[in-house]
Formats: structure tokens, C-alpha cells, sequence
């Protein structure tokens, strides 16, 4: 890595919206702690849990933060539960693409990561969550993105929640994480209730 603290930060950060402060690693390490807090209650039998956050963590990859997301929560959860299970899915509803949570599970085809959001040639993250994203290698399959266009209405957004639980149905996971946006707008509110 090179000397200078900017290049260092900058090897970490995927854009110029991730600020970090002296705040900012014990606001993501409690928020993770709060998923994990979850995701243990639900390894120990309960049926459903809800852990609230600060923000989600979507953006978030395996070594590098990404829109102000620091840890990804969903695939903290994810990966905490698939210890004891065979498979887990993650479903994202929001604005923005889950571009961090597809990344850390691309290749990985016991977690089906599925993420209904706005159409990523208009809106963050732009380069990735388009519909021919399925999975690499021997994980083909087990990514899924549900894009809903500009006109998209609560009708439309009501059909890709649908097949997002079809297609979850079909991976019968032991357990689903699901990670929602804050501040969804319309469509997208509906997706939320």
C-alpha cells in the first residue's frame, strides 16, 4: 500500500460518498452487532427477528466500504447463519441495487442473494444489479436482480416481490435475511409494508 494516508483510505473506499470519522467504526460495529444479536436468536430456534440499523450496509464488499456503508449487515447475518444451515437467502428490496451483498455471494451457490431495486442505469451503484447477473461458475443461478424501471408502479413492484419469494421458495433456505432500504420512495414503500 502507498505511504500516503489518502491513497491508503482510498484503497478501501470504492467511491467519494464514504466519508470516515472517528464515529464511524463503532457505529457499523454496533450495528453488527445488533444483526448478529438477531441472527443468533434466530440460530437458536426463533422463527423471525428484526434488527434495525443505522443503515444497511448493502454497499458494503468483503474488504472495502462503498456509499457510506462500512459492514454489510445482511451478509454478516448471512454468513453467521449458513454455519448451521445448508443454505440462507438475502433478499434486498430498495432504491439502490445491493451491489456489496452480490459481490460477497456471487460465487457462492449456498446463499441466494436476491435484490429488487431501482434500474442501476439511473441510479446507484450504475456498473452493477442488472438482470443478466446470475451467479459465477458453479454459483450460476444463485443471484438474482429484479430491476423495476422509471415507470415502475405499486403493481409492478408487487409481481418482482412475488417472484423474489418464488424464487426464494425454490432455494428453500433454512433462513431468509432481509435487508430494507430506509427511506424507500414509491414504488418501493409499498415493498416495505
Amino acid at each position: 500500500l502507498p505511504a500516503h494516508i489518502e491513497a491508503r483510505a482510498g484503497f478501501y473506499l470504492a467511491d467519494a460518498l464514504t466519508v470516515v470519522s472517528p464515529s464511524t467504526w463503532p457505529d457499523a460495529f454496533m450495528d453488527a452487532r445488533n444483526v448478529m444479536a438477531g441472527a443468533l436468536r434466530i440460530a437458536a430456534g426463533e422463527r423471525q427477528a428484526v434488527s434495525r440499523c443505522a443503515g444497511s450496509g448493502r454497499h458494503a464488499y468483503a474488504g472495502r466500504a462503498a456509499r457510506g456503508s462500512y459492514l454489510n449487515h445482511a451478509a454478516i447475518a448471512a454468513s453467521f447463519l449458513r454455519e448451521s444451515l445448508p443454505r440462507v437467502a438475502v433478499l434486498s428490496l430498495g432504491e439502490h441495487h445491493a451491489s456489496g451483498t452480490q459481490s460477497i455471494f456471487l460465487s457462492r451457490a449456498d446463499v441466494l442473494a436476491v435484490s429488487v431495486h431501482g434500474d442501476p442505469a439511473q441510479r446507484y451503484p450504475f456498473y452493477t444489479g442488472y438482470a443478466d447477473e446470475h451467479g459465477n461458475e458453479d454459483a450460476a443461478g444463485a443471484n438474482l436482480n429484479l430491476v423495476l424501471g422509471a415507470e415502475a408502479d405499486e403493481k409492478t413492484a408487487d409481481a418482482a416481490l412475488a417472484e423474489a419469494c418464488e424464487a426464494i421458495r425454490r432455494f428453500s433456505p433454512g433462513a431468509v435475511v432481509v435487508d430494507i432500504e430506509a427511506g424507500l420512495g414509491a414504488p418501493f414503500d409499498q415493498i416495505g409494508r
